[in-house]
């Protein structure tokens, strides 16, 4: 199962009244022994380190980003639909 990282534009709603997805920051994967993160972005690398929960995989250089949102893939395909 993978978790995707995405920006979202507050901004911006889509037909539902909610905030326009943007672009996926990176995914979250997990193996056996816990959960990776790898960024969507040249200019940071995957963690080698594996962590206990998804969300503690996620680096802190994201808060930068703006507006994140964890979506799984359906969720995912939705949103670059214009259907969420």
């Amino acid at each position: 199962m993978a978790l995707y990282l995405v920006k979202l534009d507050p901004d911006r709603q889509n037909k539902l009244g909610e905030p326009r997805f943007v672009a996926i920051v990176g995914r979250i994967v997990e193996s056996d022994d816990g959960y990776r993160f790898i960024p969507q972005t040249s200019a940071h690398k995957a963690s080698r380190r594996r962590w206990p929960s998804a969300n503690a995989c996620i680096p802190a250089w994201t808060k930068k980003c703006g507006l994140l949102c964890l979506f799984d893939e359906s969720e995912l395909a939705a949103a670059m639909l214009g259907q969420r």
